[in-house]
C-alpha cells in the first residue's frame, strides 16, 4: 500500500557512546519543509489507519492520555472508598473494610495486569502494575512475569540482530557508485560495529534484582552500524537500532515517533521542493513510501531516503526496529541488478520474534 510520511525536528539521539545521529531541528528547516514533512507524516498515518494492521483506540492515544483513561477513574473510585471508610466510627471495622476493599482493588489490578501483559500491551499492563499496593501479594508476582519476559525478549531480539548480521549483512555484493563520481565499483557489504548494546548498564539491571517494589525492567536498546568493504561509508552512516519502549509509550506513539524519525529532512525531499515544488516533492513521497502488514506487524519503507520501521506486537511488548542505509543512496545491490531477487533484502527483513496469542486487551 502506498503511503507518506511527515518530517519533523532535528534532535540528537545517542546510538552507542560518543555516537551521535543528527535529526532535523525546526528552527533549522524552511517553512515549506516543515509543512511536507507535517503532511508526510500525517498521510503516513492515514496508509497506516486504512491498512491491516489496525489500532484500537486506546493504541492510538498518546501516553499522557493514556495514563489519564486508565488511572484516573480508580484513583476517583479510591477517594471514594476513602470517603466512605471514614464515616465508619468504628476503628476495628474501619480497618477490616478498607483492607478487604483494597485487596479485592489489588487483585483485579492484578488480573488486568495479566490481561494486557499476555496480549503484548506492556503500555496497559504497566500502568496497573504501577496502581498495585506493596502489602497484597500481586505486586511482586506481577514484577518478576516482567522481569523474565523481558529478558526472554532481549535474547530474542539480540538474536535477531546476530541473524541480521550473518545472515543479511554480511558480505552482499553491491555496485557502487564512488562519492565522486565514475565507474561503479563491486563492493562487499561489512557490519562497522555491533550489534551491541547501547548501554551496557542496562542489561546489567534487566538481570540483576529489582531495586524497589516498582522497578520495571527497561529493555536493552540494541544497535549495529553497516559500511562497506572500501571504507567509504562512516561509522553510523546507515545502521538500525531495536528496541521496546512500553513503559511511557503506546503504540500510537511509537508510530508517530518512527515517522518524525524516517521523514526528517534528509534533503532528499527539501531538494525536490526546492527544484520542482511541494506537489512534486509530495508525489515523489507518494511514488516512495510503501506500507506492508499483516495482523501484528507493520513495515514503514521510504525509498526515497532508504529509511525503515518495523513495528511488531510481541509478547514482550512493541517491538521497533529502526533502519537507515546510507550507502543505498550511490549502491545497488549485485542480485537485484541481476533479477535474482526483487526487492533490497536489508529493508525487507522483518523482526523474527514471537508474537502474542491476542492483541485483544
Amino acid at each position: 500500500m502506498r503511503g507518506e510520511r511527515k518530517i519533523t525536528r532535528w534532535t540528537l539521539i545517542v546510538v552507542c557512546t560518543g555516537a551521535l545521529i543528527a535529526l532535523p531541528t525546526a528552527s533549522a528547516q524552511d517553512p515549506q519543509v516543515k509543512a511536507f514533512q507535517q503532511w508526510a507524516v500525517q498521510y503516513a498515518i492515514g496508509q497506516q489507519q486504512a491498512s491491516a494492521f489496525k489500532l484500537d483506540d486506546k493504541e492510538q492515544m498518546t501516553w499522557p492520555e493514556l495514563r489519564a483513561t486508565i488511572k484516573d477513574p480508580w484513583e476517583e473510585h479510591w477517594r471514594k472508598l476513602r470517603d466512605y471508610v471514614d464515616t465508619i466510627e468504628d476503628s476495628d471495622e474501619r480497618t477490616r473494610v478498607y483492607e478487604e476493599a483494597m485487596q479485592d482493588r489489588d487483585d483485579r489490578m492484578m488480573e488486568l495486569f495479566t490481561r494486557y501483559f499476555d496480549a503484548g500491551r506492556h503500555s496497559e499492563a504497566y500502568l496497573y502494575f504501577s496502581m498495585m499496593g506493596s502489602k497484597y501479594g500481586n505486586l511482586p508476582v506481577a514484577q518478576a512475569a516482567a522481569f523474565d519476559r523481558y529478558r526472554r525478549g532481549y535474547e530474542q531480539v539480540k538474536a535477531y540482530m546476530q541473524w541480521f548480521k550473518d545472515e543479511v549483512a554480511t558480505g552482499a555484493e553491491l555496485d557502487c557508485v564512488p562519492y565522486g563520481g565514475g565507474e561503479a565499483q563491486r563492493l562487499e557489504l561489512t557490519v562497522l560495529a555491533g550489534p551491541r548494546v547501547q548501554t551496557p548498564e542496562h542489561v546489567a539491571k534487566l538481570y540483576a534484582a529489582p531495586e524497589s517494589n516498582y522497578d520495571w525492567p527497561y529493555f536493552p536498546t540494541l544497535n549495529m552500524s553497516l559500511g562497506l568493504s572500501d571504507g567509504s561509508e562512516g561509522e553510523w552512516s546507515s545502521f538500525m537500532i531495536s528496541d521496546v519502549r512500553a513503559y511511557d509509550r503506546t503504540t500510537g506513539d511509537q508510530i508517530r515517533i518512527s515517522l518524525e524519525w524516517m521523514t526528517g529532512e534528509w534533503l532528499v525531499y527539501s531538494k525536490i521542493i526546492e527544484e520542482k515544488g511541494m506537489e512534486a516533492a509530495q508525489q515523489a513521497f507518494r511514488d516512495n513510501f510503501t506500507v506492508e502488514v499483516d495482523e501484528n506487524s507493520v513495515m514503514l519503507r521510504d525509498e526515497g531516503t532508504h529509511n525503515s520501521v518495523n513495528i511488531q506486537r510481541t509478547d514482550i511488548g512493541t517491538v521497533v526496529a529502526w533502519r537507515r542505509w546510507r550507502f543505498l543512496d550511490r549502491c545497488e545491490f549485485v542480485r537485484v541488478r541481476k533479477g535474482l531477487q526483487d526487492r533490497n533484502p536489508l529493508l525487507d527483513a522483518p523482526l523474527k520474534l514471537e508474537r502474542p496469542t491476542s492483541n485483544k486487551g
